[in-house]
């Protein structure tokens, strides 16, 4: 975009997971995003070229495909949903939209982040959204 002389954004997505230590390693490579996004602002910034961190916090998507499957049933149970669940496999779909739909106080959805993200992107090019922690009204642990 430099060498074009265009202007545009970069789009990076963190994670609130990069703010907790029990976190592990997803954690770690979150706050190696967040690094990157501020050294990307503070490298581009006299360019035409913002750059947008946003941080969700928990949200449904497939990547619970990687958690314990006790941990996925539970949650879809908490919100009266039966999940049959195999660690790996993707969900099938009607299982997260079922469950943002019924735990929308706790969890949000994949729509939520993309509206933070659309949010950022239609401000003007001289106006950076730099950071954006994206989460339900009540916070829920993951970890």
């Amino acid at each position: 975009m430099r060498a074009l002389r265009v202007h545009g954004h970069i789009v990076n997505i963190s994670s609130t997971a990069a703010l907790a230590e029990p976190t592990q390693v997803y954690g770690a490579t979150k706050w190696a995003v967040n690094g990157i996004s501020r050294m990307l602002r503070k490298e581009l910034e006299n360019d035409t070229i913002p750059v947008v961190n946003i941080r969700p916090g928990a949200t449904v998507t497939n990547f619970a495909r990687n958690f314990p499957p006790d941990f996925v049933q539970g949650i879809a149970a908490m919100v009266g949903i039966k999940a049959d669940f195999k660690p790996g496999a993707h969900l099938p779909p009607e299982i997260p939209e079922q469950v943002v739909a019924a735990a929308k106080p706790i969890l949000a959805g994949p729509d939520d982040v993309a509206s933070a993200v659309l949010y950022a992107l239609s401000q003007p090019i001289e106006l950076n959204v730099f950071e954006m922690v994206v989460r339900p009204q009540k916070q829920l642990s993951l970890a």
